[in-house]
């Protein structure tokens, strides 16, 4: 008997024994599981066995909505981010799919993903050819994105969000988050930003370029 033709208190026993991963996951097979996989008794159940928490708090002990917040955010600790270290300046990044963009029931596929870029600038500043630099501006982007190692975008341009995003030595990262979509799965992303050490406005020096190495994006082992 096939999973789809199950009464609704079977599914929720199946899955309350199945373990929170395994039922976020089962949420993006049909509209039928996400709804029983979205029941707050579920994570209630989950919360209570694998956090000792009988009320839905978050890490700081403040109130949630839901209790699949709590786990949500325990589960999001095991994400990778990756991490690019030049010229003084350090580049992470990071990719989340979306299912509620993604229809996974049909042929015609696509696959949707956020993804997060965070730079900034190490305390000993940026350093060329052995001269440190007090600041440095990003002037330009380039992403190559592939799909089963096939190219399917490879696009440049300047700034970001834009932005002309100006560093200086330990102040706060700038971040800023965009969003893709993939004809097919596993996909890559990878590139490089140009920067230029002082100010566009006012450059020390020549542009240089900081590698983005490549990135995977490809289907979470769990989906909330």
């Amino acid at each position: 008997m096939e999973l789809e033709g199950l009464g609704e208190l079977a599914l929720h026993i199946i899955l309350l024994k199945s373990g929170p991963e395994n039922t976020a996951a089962v949420a993006c097979v049909s509209k039928k599981f996400r709804d029983i996989a979205s029941g707050d008794s579920l994570w209630f159940n989950f919360c209570s066995h694998d956090l000792d928490l009988s009320a839905p708090l978050d890490p700081l002990g403040n109130p949630t909505p839901s209790f699949k917040i709590p786990l949500e955010v325990n589960l999001k600790k095991r994400d990778k981010h990756w991490e690019m270290n030049f010229q003084g300046n350090l580049i992470r990044a990071s990719a989340v799919f979306i299912p509620e963009l993604c229809d996974l029931e049909h042929e015609s596929k696509k696959y949707f993903f956020s993804y997060s870029i965070r730079m900034c600038l190490l305390p000993e500043g940026c350093i060329i050819n052995r001269m440190s630099f007090s600041s440095c501006q990003l002037y330009w982007r380039h992403w190559i994105i592939c799909a089963n190692d096939v190219v399917v975008a490879d696009v440049g341009g300047e700034a970001v969000i834009g932005k002309f995003p100006l560093l200086h030595p330990g102040e706060k990262e700038f971040v800023y988050e965009s969003w893709t979509h993939m004809p097919s799965l596993p996909g890559s992303f990878e590139g490089s930003f140009t920067f230029v050490p002082g100010r566009l406005a006012d450059p020390k020096g020549g542009p240089f370029e900081v590698e983005v190495a490549r990135f995977p994006l490809q289907l979470p082992d769990y989906i909330f």
